[in-house]
């Protein structure tokens, strides 16, 4: 099991979260709006981008960048455009030792 930080909470990212949580790894959906992350943690749904699918308990919903820290694998799901802003503002976060992907 990894330990997998998902950057963006798209339709795109949520659906990929709850992919990887299916196949056992241990997932954070991250959210850069807090009232959004709080609405998709309180509710279990997306209702923005994926309204008719439940987001499973075992993934942590977050919109604080220091919760990246200890992942293993990054995956960047947020629009081509916000990557490199991400990347910024995610940098002090990673070590060397992360495996980071780029899913836009």
């Amino acid at each position: 099991m990894k330990k997998i930080a998902v950057l963006g909470s798209g339709s795109w990212g949520t659906a990929l979260a709850m992919l990887l949580n299916k196949n056992g790894h241990k997932v954070m959906l991250w959210s850069s709006k807090e009232e959004k992350a709080d609405k998709i943690r309180k509710t279990r749904i997306n209702g923005d981008f994926l309204p008719d699918v439940k987001i499973d308990e075992r993934i942590d919903v977050t919109s604080c960048d220091d919760d990246v820290k200890g992942a293993e694998i990054v995956l960047l799901t947020v629009s081509s455009k916000y990557v490199r802003s991400t990347c910024e503002r995610f940098k002090k976060y990673i070590e060397n030792s992360e495996i980071i992907i780029n899913a836009a």
